[in-house]
């Protein structure tokens, strides 16, 4: 039957566009040429529109990627993007395969057409292999014919893995949602900050009477810092860190400096602070040594009571004399010493500044050292780059700080008198890191900075907040690029794509 096919399944009409296409020849040597320009431009078309696709996926990932930590509207922007990518450059390899499809069918009829007779499969599943269902049909029907079968086992395979390969590139990043201060954003909002304005007492939120805000000071400086201590050359150093240290002090002893942090109202735990510029210091000036002149003597201590010792000192140039009690001295220890008659909080008889107080240390004699007394300038700073008066940390308070080494908060009433006395003394046994013996004369000015900068750290850790204006951390999401994964994909997906315009390219065109 001329111009037929004859099948098991029927009879399929021939075209004369369809006999061409079987003996893969053009009519003519004009419409060879034409038809060759449109194939060409079609494959370059496909090729190009991949590495396209390809460029936008890179782009995205790098764009998102030194974003660092984006929002959640941002989080679900990329993955629409990146999935709008993918699924375009999925139906471009689809189409790809789908026009190398309608090639090969024509060359596997010309060639099964001499033993259509022989083997009775399908014509209709041969011209429908764009369709992998039918490709498997067509591998089952032709079993017996192992060039086919062969190749249709290749075919599905060969676009699973190709569509597989579109797949894959979501596997080579990874979104992290973000656990800590490291994975924060910022908005402008209202932010928690702490009230600096006193030592607060850590359950009732109240600012109560002086000798316990002396207490809850020393008590601040003694206890295990929230977080560890960072140093620093300059105080650039300080506001760059991106680590939660609790403080930092110079690395040349005598200054150290604790950062403001700032947090969201809804992290009750604290977890993801924001580092502000605003900086306190502690610092010491020079600390003037004494050592003992004549033997001490047995005295009355401040309240009036027997036991207490008077140490007479010199420094080469100016004598002087300090009454210790004994049960706040001992051979191989540290006792600081407050000398003052008044609060801290409000003494002017040691000041050295609005923000400065003299303060003492004794080493007792002990471990092949003599005993010696120093005498040091303790300064605390206001708070750099305050925006307001919630901000700012009182003198009282920096006072309170620059002495709580000393402090207990207690006082005595010397005989019939009513009027207290508030010099106080704080005992530091061998071992403990306030200790001075083995230890060079610049550790006692050191260790009372420390100490003040410690406790000051503490009360802004532990004292309540209030609400003021600035910028609000929030939990991000930041993207991991696995790089070389992404370029070997992206350069075998082009390379693929490559091949099969090539392919097609070579299958449809013979010289005329």
């Amino acid at each position: 039957m001329d111009g037929q096919f004859v099948d098991k399944c029927g009879t399929h009409n021939q075209t004369p566009d369809d006999s061409a296409l079987i003996n893969n020849k053009p009519t003519n040597k004009a419409g060879y040429f034409r038809f060759n320009r449109i194939l060409f431009c079609k494959t370059f078309v496909r090729c190009l529109a991949t590495t396209i696709f390809i460029a936008f996926v890179i782009a995205t990932l790098r764009i998102y990627e030194k974003k660092g930590n984006f929002t959640q509207h941002q989080k679900t922007t990329f993955n629409a993007i990146i999935t709008f990518e993918s699924l375009c450059l999925g139906l471009n390899f689809f189409d790809s395969f789908k026009e190398l499809a309608n090639v090969l069918r024509w060359k596997i009829l010309k060639r099964y057409e001499r033993r259509a007779r022989m083997h009775p499969v399908s014509k209709d599943l041969i011209l429908a292999i764009e369709s992998l269902i039918s490709v498997a049909r067509l591998g089952w029907a032709a079993r017996s014919i192992p060039w086919l079968c062969i190749f249709c086992i290749a075919w599905i395979l060969f676009n699973l893995l190709a569509q597989t390969s579109i797949a894959l590139i979501n596997l080579t990043y990874n979104l992290n949602d973000g656990t800590n201060w490291k994975d924060t954003y910022l908005q402008n909002g209202i932010v928690s900050a702490s009230n600096l304005s006193c030592y607060f007492h850590p359950h009732t939120h109240e600012c109560l009477s002086e000798d316990v805000v002396q207490g809850l000071a020393n008590a601040y400086g003694m206890s295990p810092p929230i977080f560890n201590r960072g140093t620093y050359d300059q105080i650039q150093d300080v506001v760059k860190s991106t680590e939660n240290y609790g403080y930092f002090c110079r690395n040349t002893p005598g200054e150290c400096t604790y950062r403001m942090v700032e947090y969201n109202p809804s992290d009750q735990q604290r977890t993801y602070p924001l580092f502000t510029s605003r900086t306190i210091t502690a610092s010491t000036g020079q600390c003037f040594k004494y050592w003992e002149t004549e033997n001490r003597t047995l005295t009355k201590d401040t309240s009036g009571n027997p036991g207490a010792l008077e140490f007479k000192i010199f420094n080469g140039s100016v004598h002087d004399s300090i009454i210790i009690p004994q049960q706040l001295g001992g051979v191989d220890s540290t006792t600081y010493i407050y000398r003052g008659i008044h609060p801290p909080q409000n003494t002017t008889e040691l000041s050295c500044g609005n923000r400065c107080l003299w303060m003492w240390a004794h080493k007792s004699e002990g471990q092949g050292e003599n005993s010696t007394f120093y005498e040091c300038p303790i300064t605390i700073s206001t708070v750099s780059n305050t925006k307001t008066d919630a901000q700012i940390v009182p003198d009282s308070v920096a006072k309170l700080a620059a002495s709580s080494i000393a402090l207990q908060g207690r006082w005595a009433v010397n005989g019939s008198s009513t009027e207290r006395i508030w010099t106080q003394f704080r005992f530091y046994p061998y071992g403990d890191d306030m200790e001075l013996h083995s230890q060079n004369d610049s550790k006692a000015g050191a260790n009372m900075v420390e100490f003040a900068i410690r406790s000051l750290s503490t009360m802004a850790f532990r004292n309540p907040s209030v609400q003021v204006p600035g910028l609000v951390p929030h939990l991000g999401t930041s993207l991991q690029v696995y790089w070389k994964y992404v370029g070997a994909l992206c350069g075998s997906i082009v390379f693929v794509q490559f091949v099969l315009s090539v392919f097609v390219y070579w299958s449809y065109v013979e010289p005329p």
